[in-house]
């Protein structure tokens, strides 16, 4: 078995940890994603494995990102993805949808006792949910990079 294709948790595998549609950075993010393994796991376990089992079956566009990529990719100084604590889904094709998805992703995640920052994302016509570790629970909308807090009902 390729170490790509290694289960990190139930429902995650290595090869998504650093996986980019930027090639020419795919194996530079592969080496660099190593020293954030730990912490993506931990992450995938406490997290991640409850979103898809809410959200269903699907692949995280964007979760570790080394600082080249990040750059590349226009992610802030800041980014969570930087250190293997974020992810970006991104299988929606309307505002409405990443809007119903987050909301109630945020509702089943406060409900289960998790903490996290969903930021629910639209930029030039395109649709996603950031997942990201916090120390609380809070929810966002950025839209065109106009960032608000969303109250959790």
């Amino acid at each position: 078995m390729s170490i790509k294709n290694f289960p990190i948790s139930k429902y995650f595998w290595f090869s998504e940890v650093f996986s980019t549609s930027h090639i020419e950075l795919l194996q530079q993010n592969q080496d660099e994603c190593i020293e954030f393994l730990h912490d993506a796991t931990t992450f995938a376990r406490y997290l991640l494995d409850e979103c898809r089992v809410f959200l269903g079956p699907m692949t995280p566009e964007s979760w570790f990102r080394g600082p080249e990529l990040n750059a590349k990719v226009g992610g802030s100084a800041g980014s969570g993805h930087k250190l293997g604590l974020a992810v970006d889904y991104t299988r929606w094709q309307t505002w409405d949808e990443v809007k119903f998805w987050g909301m109630g992703l945020a509702k089943h995640l406060k409900a289960e006792g998790k903490n996290f920052k969903i930021i629910m994302e639209s930029k030039g016509g395109a649709y996603w949910l950031h997942i990201g570790k916090a120390p609380d629970q809070s929810l966002w909308t950025g839209i065109e990079g106009v960032y608000e807090k969303v109250d959790i009902a």
